[in-house]
């Protein structure tokens, strides 16, 4: 992997916001579509820039192609990605919303089937879900 080029891939904010949720977990285009609220296009075309650079792969299941950090990084590239998401989180308030979105989606157990069969309310209650956690935060300050 060239370094040029992953440090290219990660000099977007999507691509980092999308880097921040598959160092979670496996996701297809309509649940990264879902939780970080961008169109298909765009999400589709910036999982394309990021496997080029070799950081993420893909993998089919049915009908779905889902996204993953490639297995086969470095351990140094998979320490810099981590540390990246710390100063994520850290300093910025769109990738903690986009965790707390994507931790509604999993609490509420959605995949994307649900996203295919009902994906207005998948959209109402991650909405709902982030709403709580702010007031919850409102209250503690």
């Amino acid at each position: 992997m060239n370094p040029v080029d992953m440090l290219k891939a990660l000099g977007d904010e999507t691509r980092l916001r999308i880097i921040n949720l598959l160092m979670e977990n496996e996701l297809c285009v309509c649940e990264l579509e879902t939780i970080l609220l961008v169109s298909q296009p765009n999400i589709s075309r910036h999982l394309q820039k990021l496997k080029q650079s070799g950081l993420i792969t893909s993998k089919r299941d049915g009908q779905w192609i889902h996204y993953l950090i490639d297995p086969g990084i470095s351990k140094d590239t998979k320490a810099l990605l981590e540390s990246l998401i710390v100063l994520l989180e850290e300093f910025g308030v769109l990738y903690q919303r986009d965790r707390e979105r994507f931790s509604a989606y999993n609490k509420y157990g959605y995949n994307c089937r649900h996203l295919t069969e009902k994906k207005e309310t998948v959209l109402e209650n991650l909405k709902k879900a982030v709403q709580h956690e702010e007031m919850k935060w409102q209250e503690l300050l």
